[in-house]
């Protein structure tokens, strides 16, 4: 009974540390991109960004803060957000939905992650032989509400 008990509590614990997790990354986090993302791998996966985005918000509503990092990928995509509609800053505004992100290299290929509003998305892009990325499927996690 005593370890029925104390499963139940380390469950109910994870599942309080995953919306911290989430919550963390999408506000107070700073994103992140590995030093050697090409500017070309940049260029794609800013785009494709911003294409995920606009299939979930309103883009003509939406603001959306992407936070104070500096870097090839955050002016692409700033740029490919305002192309889609959206507003874009720099810092949390009233309306702004904080999105952080980390993109870095794993096996041969290009990992992304995005968090905003206590979701987390993930997509892989494998890297052909020609050098090209081609991406996977999203991967979407929920924090629990």
């Amino acid at each position: 009974m005593k370890i029925i008990i104390l499963m139940c509590f380390f469950a109910l614990s994870g599942c309080a540390s995953l919306q911290a997790k989430f919550n963390s990354m999408a506000t107070k986090g700073e994103s992140y991109v590995a030093p050697d993302i090409s500017q070309e791998d940049a260029n794609i996966v800013a785009q494709d960004m911003a294409e995920y985005l606009s299939e979930n918000f309103p883009a003509a509503k939406t603001t959306i803060d992407v936070g104070a990092s500096k870097g090839p990928l955050q002016s692409t995509l700033v740029e490919q957000l305002t192309l889609e509609g959206f507003g874009v800053v720099e810092k949390k505004s009233d309306n702004s939905i904080p999105l952080r992100y980390k993109v870095s290299p794993l096996y041969k290929g290009v990992l992304v992650r995005m968090a905003y509003q206590g979701t987390e998305v993930s997509r892989f892009y494998s890297r052909g032989s020609d050098g090209g990325l081609s991406a996977s499927g999203y991967a979407v996690r929920e924090a629990a509400k």
